[in-house]
């Protein structure tokens, strides 16, 4: 007897051992966050892993995914969450723009049975107009990964409404990031993902973008009958509300002042880009504004309103 309890020790030993040395799971590349029932905002985590944010929605019969993220493996863990919460099959993924940030892990999510959706121009885009996207930091690998993205199941260029049985989701297109973006409203429970319409605190990327038409978008979002009870979830930074809205729709329209201002004294290329890019960080203190994006930012403003923007062409399908 004496015998066996030891035996018993010496295996519950080695397995305790076992046990302790496991390495524990390694974190999540997003924090997600319930915005509403069956509904999850996946934040963007502090190392920015994922790249951008995301989302889903549980339906009766199904899951709707908003946006793949930056790469694979953090779709694949975003594919883990909701298999964790759910035993619903994923049906959609929605890509609010083509940008890779948000496209580059559509392939796990149709590999877990998505069909993908996305405006027409995502199409024509996602795998050329990527390249543009990073500039002089392109690498052979992100453009072997750029080849890669699978193309769109599903296109539109009008509001579409997807039902997971009774749940109704409406895809809204919408104008000012890229020239082919959707939001996504969850009316029952009051959410909209917004894509990269709304960044939460952090400046945006502008390089497709018009600000003309993106400040008026946000003003739609703020003018919506149930704004105050909204809950927002942006393309960038953490779940929002109206003021949050609001906030970026200033900063928006503060960058287009000062640089018109600045057009106006007559300043011009670097000179304009030092003169402006101080006065906006100064009056958005607590905002992410990085020397190298806020100068990209007013680059990009001085060209919309000299009229040389070059932007995203819609491509024939």
């Amino acid at each position: 007897m004496i015998q066996r309890i030891g035996i018993f020790a010496a295996v519950a030993a080695v397995g305790g051992a076992a046990f302790a040395q496991a390495p524990p799971p390694a974190p999540l590349p997003f924090v997600l966050k319930q915005v509403g029932p069956g509904v999850y905002a996946a934040i963007d985590g502090p190392e920015h892993k994922a790249g951008s944010n995301g989302g889903f929605v549980i339906g009766d019969d199904g899951v709707l995914v908003v946006d793949g993220f930056f790469n694979l493996d953090s779709a694949r863990a975003l594919i883990a969450e909701i298999h964790r919460l759910t035993p619903k099959p994923i049906r959609y993924v929605v890509n609010t723009h083509y940008h890779l940030d948000h496209t580059g892990g559509d392939q796990a999510l149709r590999d877990a049975g998505a069909v993908i959706i996305a405006h027409r121009n995502v199409r024509g885009w996602v795998r050329v107009n990527n390249v543009n996207l990073f500039g002089d930091r392109i690498t052979s690998e992100l453009r072997a990964r750029i080849a890669a993205v699978p193309l769109p199941d599903l296109t539109t260029d009008k509001d579409l409404t997807v039902w997971l049985g009774s749940r109704k989701i409406v895809a809204r297109t919408v104008l000012g990031h890229t020239g082919g973006d959707l939001t996504i409203a969850v009316p029952d429970a009051k959410v909209l993902f917004t894509g990269d319409l709304l960044w939460r605190k952090i400046g945006p990327n502008l390089i497709d973008g018009s600000v003309r038409e993106w400040a008026a978008t946000d003003a739609d979002f703020a003018a919506m009958p149930e704004a105050a009870r909204t809950t927002y979830v942006p393309g960038h930074g953490d779940v929002a509300g109206l003021t949050d809205v609001q906030d970026f729709r200033a900063y928006l329209r503060d960058l287009q002042r000062l640089v018109r201002e600045a057009r106006e004294a007559g300043l011009k290329d670097d000179v304009l880009t030092q003169a402006v890019t101080p006065k906006l960080k100064a009056l958005h203190p607590d905002w992410q504004i990085s020397d190298r994006a806020a100068a990209a930012e007013v680059r990009y403003m001085d060209q919309e309103l000299a009229g040389t923007k070059r932007r995203p062409v819609p491509q024939p399908d």
